[in-house]
């Protein structure tokens, strides 16, 4: 669900309240276009809101918790005449993601090429570069600091061993991609260790299961 709003005069500080889950947030702004876009694509950042700007690539402004402007809900910063970053706030004070864009050589629109997820307690749960054309080891993590799942991007594709764990830190499956096709022996655990599922794919396609 996306709300944008609009307003004349961009000096007035407004004031935009929500209703959102039974819980009211209030949000204070001085820019002229604002949007508030809920996150419901990772369930560990879903405590606070994402705030976006129709031309937040590229003007530098603020967003805040307060009316003081001493809680930072969100900040976009301009360096250079190619790159934008954007941090997002919690209301508790803590980082919940930050993101940087580039414009691309001959081109007029920005790529996304680096990302941070926090939880809400300030653990680092993911890191990425979305666009990356190289090889990339990606390892995310449960709020507890746990790992949930490691695998490796090549270009847009999963490649190798892909492994997931419960949030208890026991694993709860393993086996190997290529071309983002599941390919060889895959094993699927429970939560006490015990082996629940064995797959036997090629090139993607389920050959044989056994329990």
């Amino acid at each position: 669900m996306v709300i944008t709003m609009k307003y004349i005069v961009p000096t007035i500080l407004t004031l935009f309240a929500l209703t959102i889950r039974a819980q009211n947030i209030t949000v204070f702004s001085d820019t002229m276009h604002v949007g508030i876009n809920l996150n419901k694509q990772q369930p560990e950042l879903d405590t606070t809101i994402y705030i976006l700007d129709d031309n937040h690539y590229s003007v530098p402004w603020k967003i805040y918790f307060d009316n003081a402007k001493t809680k930072l809900a969100y900040e976009s910063i301009v360096k250079g005449d190619t790159c934008t970053e954007f941090n997002y706030w919690r209301s508790n004070g803590k980082l919940k993601r930050k993101m940087k864009y580039y414009i691309l050589p001959n081109e007029d629109f920005y790529n996304w090429v680096y990302e941070e997820n926090y939880c809400e307690n300030g653990q680092l749960i993911r890191k990425c570069n979305p666009n990356n054309p190289k090889t990339e080891h990606i390892i995310n993590f449960y709020c507890n600091g746990k790992k949930k799942s490691e695998f490796t991007f090549v270009g847009i594709n999963w490649e190798g061993l892909f492994t997931t764990w419960f949030e208890n830190g026991q694993k709860e499956s393993d086996g190997y991609y290529t071309k983002t096709k599941k390919q060889g022996e895959w094993k699927y655990w429970n939560e006490n260790s015990e082996l629940v599922l064995t797959e036997i794919y090629k090139d993607g396609e389920l050959i044989e299961s056994k329990k």
